[in-house]
């Protein structure tokens, strides 16, 4: 009896953790944003209920040499217009300014590819049901990069009288040529 109710817990247990499932676009966007090289990333809230305080941390790792000759894994952080969100219900585009400051800064697909590089995600939240901490992840390597491309507007006028808005998911992944 003790047996099968400890089996019966950790079953539940198993099956009533919250999953994050949340939809990463299929590519990383390059181009210009209000005059500024930015870097843009799609996600979707694919779940039933709302991530409270979801926040996003995103690093770029890359292969680097030493003056001493070593190469290893170099891990760069890579800052966001807005790293939080207090209510993550629809969606988000992630940005990135390309500056000086950036490690994109000087960078191109074929030396991101040469170096290795892979640009990762990961979003944090709390479940607004049970108060669980769910996480997810992405990864994105260069050749998933499209310089000079932005993402397609999700956001078209409501049948009604044209002044509500819908967003349109067929469209998520698209994207479109843009200045970069």
């Amino acid at each position: 009896l003790l047996i099968t109710a400890l089996l019966t817990g950790l079953l539940f247990a198993k099956f009533a953790a919250p999953t994050a499932n949340v939809l990463f676009s299929n590519v990383v966007c390059i181009a210009k944003h209000d005059g500024v090289p930015t870097l843009l990333f799609r996600l979707a809230n694919a779940r039933g209920n709302r991530l409270i305080e979801a926040s996003l941390s995103v690093t770029l790792a890359k292969t680097a040499r030493t003056k001493e000759g070593e190469t290893f894994r170099k891990v760069h952080d890579v800052a966001l217009v807005r790293s939080s969100n207090p209510l993550f219900w629809i969606g988000w585009t992630a940005m990135h300014q390309i500056d000086e400051k950036s490690p994109f800064h000087g960078e191109t697909k074929e030396s991101l590819l040469e170096k290795g590089a892979e640009l990762i995600v990961v979003l944090s939240g709390v479940d607004e049901h049970s108060s669980a901490t769910v996480h997810t992840r992405r990864s994105y390597g260069p050749e998933e990069m499209r310089w000079g491309e932005r993402f397609v507007d999700l956001l078209s006028a409501g049948a009604l009288r044209g002044t509500l808005r819908a967003v349109d998911y067929t469209k998520f992944h698209e994207t479109q040529p843009a200045e970069l």
